[in-house]
């Protein structure tokens, strides 16, 4: 074996063992060590900057929140099922938002509407052959863009 590849072949071996070593210690640990030795350094905070009338503004929204306010506007949203895109909640949810934005008085309050893909719960049941008692059931969620899925017949099996 020439020199170059032995040299190759325990560089190899070097980063391998580094890197199994920084994923067994973690990287919590590994951080203070590369820090010291290439000597970096975090850069400091900056200064927080005041924010003209933010007292004023403070205050007003205090002055304006109240727990009925809170419960009106979490009754109103809870109202009209699930807000996930896709169901009628989300649409009603979004003009809700939009309309109160207004009459708070913004201005050139705008939608970007935009496709997301998410599964449409239709409801199922589970009904029990022995004695046809039937049991309402629900989706899970995916873990990717595809739901699990049953024939249109369903499932005869033993429970």
């Amino acid at each position: 074996m020439n020199s170059r590849r032995r040299i190759g072949l325990v560089l190899t071996l070097l980063l391998t063992a580094t890197a199994f070593f920084c994923m067994a210690v973690g990287p919590e640990r590994v951080n203070p060590y590369l820090t010291a030795i290439l000597g970096l350094k975090a850069p400091r905070p900056s200064p927080p900057r005041p924010v003209p009338g933010a007292g004023k503004t403070s205050v007003r929204v205090l002055d304006t929140v109240s727990s009925d306010g809170v419960r009106a506007h979490m009754a109103r949203f809870t109202g009209h099922g699930s807000r996930v895109p896709g169901y009628t909640g989300h649409a009603v949810a979004a003009d809700y938002i939009r309309r109160s934005f207004e009459r708070a008085g913004l201005k050139d309050v705008r939608s970007e509407p935009f496709d997301v893909t998410a599964p449409i719960d239709k409801g199922g049941s589970l009904t029990l052959v022995r004695d046809g008692t039937s049991y309402p059931i629900h989706a899970v969620w995916p873990n990717l863009v595809k739901t699990s899925t049953l024939p249109r017949e369903g499932v005869r099996t033993r429970l």
